[in-house]
């Protein structure tokens, strides 16, 4: 009889919550029960379209879809940074999903007479509404992705119930996809943590509302997430994706899934055994020896390798690199990694040791401290405003380390960075690109590449071949294919990435179409084709223009709160390569910052400059110089101390001297002697150009008439234009 007394209490506390749920539902009787047999069919094709990339449609076979017709609805209009692709996407709801739009402080509760089923944590579940589409696998997938948020109105009365709305996305049936940035599974308790800070009760929400407000639900995720799935072993097979969503014990209170982007990536590479990057030992930094299968990395070696096939580096170098840098995320070599640990908190200043035994500091309030980047990825503002550790970093430097949403997206932004900083960049100041060796690219993480100083002096290159090689990598060719040239493109791509800010972007192109969030609205907007945005909050937020226009790129940035930013340009070229652009700088909340971009199809990007060349007419011919000088134009958070004057040109001449003049003018003095080979005559344009000491291209022009003539010839060129002065003069006074 004792044993069972203990459970009184929990049968009552449980009583008491179905009870409070019911009343609570009850309370709102705008919202009546509906009868599906009363509503007309859905077109099925049309709710798979809505979230079909244009470039994945193709293999979309089927759709099948079980549950009440109101549970789905299709939205062109924009709602929590949706659509992310194309103009269209999917609510899916517990409820009547065409009621999503609205504020949170209305309520919404329905019984729809959907399907039952049982719930992830093995309630039984109601309204449960299902959309399963199959696609056929090209025989060159890599992965499958889309976009979701998940929104309810359990939060904040029944959080830690047994009313656990959920919503997941299977792979034929079993594998779930949709997971949030910890792994875990999308239910009402576990979205909690990443949503917004909603208080009062759940019909009538207090406290942080969503953002933008634009939704009835009182919770919803922050940030966009990202569900992917390693495609490789399901070549040229037939898969299928089930899209599921339910209230969890009983059938009040609606929660919903904002669905977009379901794509397939294609591409090929030279194959890497998943097993053997997973498994074999490597003898780390303290001594250890551990596998990535042991580290907080586990599981992720496909994601490893599809994402180094697709921006054609070699996986086992992205390993390697976390080994160096993190002990492959199980320690801090420098201030390089991950989460901090269980006793620091971000509202509480925390010491703790690395792998080393080194101490280190978690810093209250900071933002750059390395979530979930084992790779040693650093922003670039080198100040110790944002500095999460205590001393400086191993470089000497206290420069923050940036934050991802999960280690997905920091492997995918190394690879990127490897492909486009490295392997198949062109090279602009002292950047010689080109680098495919893992010596050559430690030599190339200099000054005058932007960085701190060599890798090369920290061991960097020794060590990562190490590892590289224990692995089965060439450390003398780091691409995937080895000897990989990146080929023409059939198709050029503008990508932007803004990483780790608080800021709200836009990109606005030459014929002024835009792509971003649009901050006046509070919604999303993408008025240029096949433009794929991340989403609002997305760390990184992608921007990835296809065929980009040649011209002017403006990217508006709004600051959400005071904080620094950073945005990152990758524009690809007719050849294949690529060429950056690394803007940073300080945001206030509410401040508008504006970064106009020149794009060129043959010559990639760079930020635009004012130069003046001075004289305005020189001749080659005679001695002496004449000057080009460059100014910042307003808007433009660079200084001219940024410039790396050894690489500034003027039509390709080198100057022979330069100079800070009043803080405004960087003058460039050439010889005039220098330009003889250049046209005479006209007024024509002069290109200066030049890169940032991180490596980012500057270029400007102005017109000058050059001429090349000697003084006889300047002689005899006078005295004949006065003669036929003179002549004419003569000629009209005696009327001849």
């Amino acid at each position: 009889m004792t044993q069972n007394l203990k459970f009184i209490p929990v049968i009552l506390f449980t009583l008491f919550l179905l009870q409070s749920h019911t009343s609570t539902a009850q309370s709102r009787t705008s919202n009546a029960v509906l009868s599906p047999q009363t509503l007309s069919p859905i077109d099925i094709s049309s709710l798979a379209n809505a979230i079909l990339a244009p470039d994945t449609s193709q293999f979309f076979t089927s759709a099948a879809f079980t549950g009440a017709d109101v549970q789905t609805h299709v939205f062109t209009q924009g709602l929590q940074g949706f659509p992310t692709n194309g103009n269209s996407f999917l609510v899916l709801s517990s409820g009547v999903a065409s009621q999503a739009p609205g504020t949170a402080s209305t309520f919404v509760s329905n019984t729809v007479g959907g399907g039952t089923g049982v719930s992830p944590d093995g309630f039984n579940a109601l309204d449960v509404a299902t959309l399963t589409l199959t696609l056929n696998v090209p025989n060159d997938a890599q992965m499958l992705s889309f976009g979701f948020k998940f929104g309810t109105e359990e939060n904040p009365t029944f959080l830690n119930s047994v009313f656990q709305d959920f919503f997941t996305a299977k792979i034929n049936g079993s594998t779930n996809i949709a997971l949030l940035p910890n792994n875990d599974t999308v239910t009402v308790d576990n979205a909690d943590p990443f949503s917004n800070d909603i208080t009062g009760d759940s019909t009538l929400p207090t406290g942080e509302f969503p953002s933008p407000n634009d939704v009835v639900y009182n919770a919803v995720l922050r940030n966009t997430q990202t569900a992917s799935f390693n495609l490789t072993p399901f070549r040229g097979q037939t898969i299928t994706i089930a899209f599921q969503i339910g209230d969890a014990f009983d059938s009040a209170l609606d929660s919903a899934a904002f669905i977009d982007n379901l794509r397939i990536e294609r591409g090929g590479c030279t194959p890497v055994d998943p097993n053997v990057l997973a498994n074999t030992p490597l003898a780390l930094a303290d001594g250890s020896m551990t596998t990535l299968q042991q580290s907080p990395l586990a599981g992720l070696a496909p994601v490893f390798i599809d994402l180094g096939c697709k921006h054609h580096v070699d996986p086992r170098l992205m390993v390697a690199i976390a080994a160096h840098e993190s002990l492959l995320g199980l320690g801090l070599p420098g201030t390089r990694h991950v989460n901090p640990p269980s006793q620091a908190t971000t509202t509480d200043d925390g010491f703790f040791a690395d792998g080393l035994g080194r101490q280190w500091q978690w810093k209250a309030g900071t933002k750059f401290c390395g979530k979930f980047n084992p790779f040693g990825l650093l922003h670039p503002d080198a100040t110790t405003t944002f500095d999460c550790v205590d001393p400086p970093n191993d470089l000497g430097v206290a420069q923050p380390v940036l934050k991802f949403d999960r280690y997905t997206l920091s492997i995918e932004y190394l690879a990127e960075h490897l492909a486009v900083d490295w392997l198949y960049f062109k090279g602009d100041g002292g950047c010689p690109g080109f680098q495919t060796t893992v010596s050559g690219i430690a030599n190339n993480a200099g000054a005058s590449c932007g960085y701190p100083r060599s890798e090369e002096e920290l061991g960097w290159a020794a060590n990562v071949t190490i590892f590289f090689q224990d692995l089965g990598g060439d450390p003398n060719d780091v691409r995937n294919p080895r000897g990989f040239t990146q080929p023409r493109p059939e198709r050029i791509k503008l990508v932007f990435r803004k990483i780790d800010d608080p800021s709200d972007i836009l990109i606005t192109d030459p014929i002024g179409r835009r792509v971003g969030f649009n901050v006046q609205t509070q919604q999303i907007i993408n008025e240029i084709p096949e433009a794929v945005f991340s989403g609002r909050g997305t760390s990184p937020a992608k921007i990835d223009i296809v065929d980009p226009l040649d011209g002017t790129y403006m990217v508006t940035l709004t600051g959400t709160s005071d904080s620094p930013y950073f945005v990152k340009l990758f524009a690809q070229n007719v050849t294949g390569t690529f060429s950056r652009l690394t803007v940073a700088g300080d945001i206030s909340k509410g401040e508008t910052i504006k970064i106009p971009t020149q794009y060129s199809k043959e010559g990639g990007s760079f930020l635009p400059i004012n130069v003046r060349v001075d004289p305005r007419t020189f001749n080659t011919k005679s001695r002496g110089v004449f000057t080009a000088r460059a100014m910042i134009p307003a808007g433009l958070e660079i200084s001219l101390s940024d410039i790396n004057t050894s690489t500034i040109r003027l039509q390709g001449i080198a100057p022979v001297r330069t100079q800070i003049a009043n803080k405004k003018q960087l003058v460039a003095t050439f010889n005039r002697r220098d330009f003889i080979a250049l046209s005479s005559g006209k007024a024509q344009k002069l290109t200066l150009t030049a890169a940032l000491k991180d490596g980012t291209l500057i270029r400007g022009s102005d017109t000058a008439r050059i001429i090349h003539t000697t003084f006889f010839n300047q002689f005899s060129a006078g005295l004949a234009s006065l003669f036929t002065t003179l002549s004419r003069s003569i000629g009209t006074f005696f009327g001849f």
